[in-house]
C-alpha cells in the first residue's frame, strides 16, 4: 500500500517526464532501493553485535576503504577544481558530519531499537514529506493523485504502528 502511495506521489505530479530520457534515473533509483534493502538487512544483524557508534565507525571505515582505489584514478580537471575550492570543502565537511554522520547515527539507533522492518516502513514517508515541503517552501502544486498517494502512505504507517499500539494497551 505504501509503495503504491509513493508511486502516486511521485508520478501523480504535474510535468513529470516518464520515458527514455528518465530511464537512467529510474534504474538508479531502483538499484538504490535494492541496495538499501540489502544494507538494512545487514545492519539489522550487526546491530545485535555492535553498539550504534561502533557500527557508524565501521560503516565509515569500510566505505572509505572501498573508495580508496578511486583516488589513484586521475580525475578530470573540473573534479580537481571543485575538490580544491574552499566552498566545496565546507560543503563536503557539512555533508559528511551533519547530513551523513547524524542521519546514520539516528538510522542505526532506530534499527537497533524498533527493528529494520519499522525503519524501512518510515522510509515511505520521504516522498510525502518532500511533497509537503515543496508545497510549503516552493509553492509547488499538489494534485489529487498525490493526495491519494499521501493518504495511502499514511494508511500504511497506521497499519505498521497499530500492532505497537494494541500491544501497549494490553
Amino acid at each position: 500500500v505504501a509503495l503504491l502511495g509513493t508511486v502516486l506521489v511521485i508520478v501523480g505530479g504535474p510535468g513529470i517526464a516518464l520515458g527514455a530520457k528518465s530511464i537512467t534515473g529510474d534504474l538508479m533509483m531502483l538499484s538504490r532501493s535494492i541496495m538499501g534493502a540489502i544494507y538494512l538487512l545487514m545492519v539489522a544483524k550487526l546491530m545485535v553485535k555492535y553498539p550504534v557508534r561502533q557500527m557508524l565507525a565501521l560503516e565509515y571505515t569500510f566505505g572509505a576503504l572501498f573508495l580508496c582505489p578511486f583516488l589513484f584514478v586521475q580525475p578530470a580537471a573540473w573534479v580537481t577544481a571543485v575538490i580544491l575550492s574552499w566552498s566545496s570543502l565546507r560543503i563536503l565537511l557539512f555533508s559528511s558530519i551533519c547530513a551523513l554522520g547524524i542521519s546514520f547515527l539516528i538510522h542505526n539507533g532506530s534499527v537497533g531499537k524498533i527493528g529494520g522492518f519499522r525503519v524501512a516502513a518510515y522510509g515511505y514517508l520521504q516522498p510525502l514529506t518532500a511533497l509537503l515541503f515543496g508545497w510549503w517552501l516552493l509553492g509547488e502544486s499538489i494534485t489529487g493523485l498525490q493526495v491519494l498517494g499521501g493518504i495511502a502512505i499514511l494508511g500504511a504507517m497506521y497499519v505498521v504502528q497499530r500492532q505497537k499500539w494494541e500491544n501497549a494497551d494490553q
